[in-house]
């Protein structure tokens, strides 16, 4: 599984987000979804969340997302 095949296309607003949550727990652990037209991994379980969030090879620096930027994501509501 890869970027370019997205499985869903979350939505920026989470107009469903229980059912949005359920869909991506049964997908499996972590997920190739679509945000607002970018690529992006989905995680769904907590223990590969926190081993993400603990391992230093994961980039956390916003300023790196290039297509995230402020530009072209949503605004704050509907």
């Amino acid at each position: 599984m890869d970027l370019s095949h997205p499985l869903f296309s979350l939505d920026p607003y989470a107009n469903d987000v229980h059912a949005e949550a359920e869909r991506l727990l049964a997908a499996g652990p972590v997920v190739p979804v679509d945000v607002v037209g970018v690529a992006a991994w989905a995680v769904s379980h907590h223990a590969v969340a926190q081993h993400i969030l603990e391992d230093p090879r994961f980039l956390m620096n916003s300023r790196s997302w290039g297509p995230c930027s402020a530009a072209r994501s949503p605004r704050a509501g509907p």
